[in-house]
């Protein structure tokens, strides 16, 4: 009996497992993304945003930025969406996002501030209470091939079912892990297939040292939980880590005196493993809270590391980029006349008094970005020596209260 063909093998495999082999230009294709809000973290993990059709984990210490980044990404998408879709990154009108509290912990008003529009079907919201639970719902969900995201708030609360129905101080060897592990060898070809995001939100726990314990001066190891799978399964880590918090001036309701408040922390943004494009860029970033990430002071620094706006002595000068020149802006009595913003009047209170510069400003800087593709954003990682990008009290009324690296 003759053998058979290359093409008859291959047309076999198509109809009888119903999968395809074939050269690899016949897969390739740029992986799309849906940007995160911020353009530095966009920047770090290279394609813009968080890739379709993969795996991503976002983890580090509370107040990070971690759910904030998932939160503005859903937003970001539900855009999309509700402005008829777009068929480039193959997303839908009538396509869906599902957020999974697994720590039932979901802040309603935080998720409006950010731009989720929490009534319109597109925003699919789910409390599970053990992991199986939320899972296969999850699976049965993305298959259908209207889910374009899945965020899992959080893997630490993702615990199994036998684990919440034992009794409490009986020991439940790795049933997370091992529940983690069952799921995502499903779950990630359903993604690939379905053209949907898994956004995983971790947490950093402190590992117990066996044996005596750290050395003196020696910092904590550290892990992430869940187990190991998430890490193999990840095309995208992400690791945030705070290095600077920031005070305001507020008014107290209850003495009904002005005290000095931390308002906003600036979070070192890190992709420690990336499948998409080039691994460890960072990105240092701004998070207010109760508002989400600053673009406008992302936008800035990058501006003022590329040389396009000058800082001296309290004054932002435009004259580099005429461009970027507001009519509002005050001018130079002498000299070369150069167009600034300095005082009462600072920079951020301009951006948010003309919402169309604010805009321009981050639309400029996005554009520097993309014209340097080498660009790292951890150059623009404030620096002791130069205190001005960050801590000039009488700009952005607000003073270091300390930083950890």
């Amino acid at each position: 009996m003759a053998a058979e063909s290359i093409a008859d093998v291959l047309k076999t495999a198509y109809k009888k497992y119903d999968l395809h082999v074939g050269t690899l230009t016949s897969f390739a294709e740029e992986v799309p993304a849906i940007t995160t809000g911020n353009i530095g973290i966009d920047k770090a993990i290279g394609i813009g945003g968080l890739p379709f059709g993969r795996c991503v984990e976002l983890f580090g210490p509370p107040s990070s930025g971690k759910t904030t980044t998932a939160i503005q990404a859903a937003a970001e998408l539900q855009k999309i969406i509700l402005a008829g879709g777009d068929p480039v990154r193959r997303i839908e009108p009538d396509d869906v996002m599902v957020y999974c509290d697994y720590e039932h912990a979901f802040d309603i008003k935080y998720a409006r501030a950010l731009g989720i529009d929490v009534e319109h079907p597109s925003f699919l919201f789910a409390q599970p209470d053990w992991l199986e639970q939320g899972a296969n719902v999850v699976r049965q969900l993305v298959a259908t091939g209207k889910v374009r995201m899945v965020i899992f708030d959080s893997v630490a609360a993702m615990t199994p079912q036998a684990a919440m129905e034992a009794e409490t101080g009986k020991a439940n060897v790795a049933l997370q892990a091992r529940g983690m592990s069952d799921f995502l060898k499903a779950f990630n070809p359903l993604l690939h297939n379905n053209h949907c995001v898994g956004v995983f939100v971790n947490h950093i726990m402190e590992l117990l040292d066996m044996g005596g314990g750290r050395k003196p001066g020696m910092p904590a190891r550290t892990s992430t939980p869940g187990g190991r799978a998430l890490k193999f399964y990840a095309s995208v880590r992400v690791e945030y880590q705070q290095v600077q918090n920031l005070k305001s001036k507020v008014r107290d309701p209850l003495s009904n005196e002005e005290i000095d408040q931390v308002t906003a922390t600036n979070v070192r943004v890190r992709v420690i493993k990336n499948k998409v494009a080039p691994p460890f860029r960072q990105a240092v970033v701004r998070v207010r809270y109760g508002k989400g990430f600053d673009n406008f002071w992302t936008a800035l620094q990058v501006l003022i590391s590329h040389k396009k706006i000058v800082y001296s002595s309290g004054y932002y000068y435009f004259e580099r980029s005429p461009e970027l020149v507001h009519p509002d802006m005050d001018v130079q009595a002498s000299g070369n006349k150069r167009p600034y913003v300095r005082g009462e009047t600072t920079i951020f209170t301009f951006a948010d008094e003309h919402v169309e510069w604010r805009e321009l400003m981050i639309t400029a800087a996005s554009a520097v970005l993309d014209a340097d593709s080498e660009s790292m954003l951890g150059d623009v990682d404030p620096d002791p020596e130069d205190e001005k990008l960050v801590s000039e009290a009488d700009l952005m009324n607000v003073e270091r209260v300390g930083a950890t690296v």
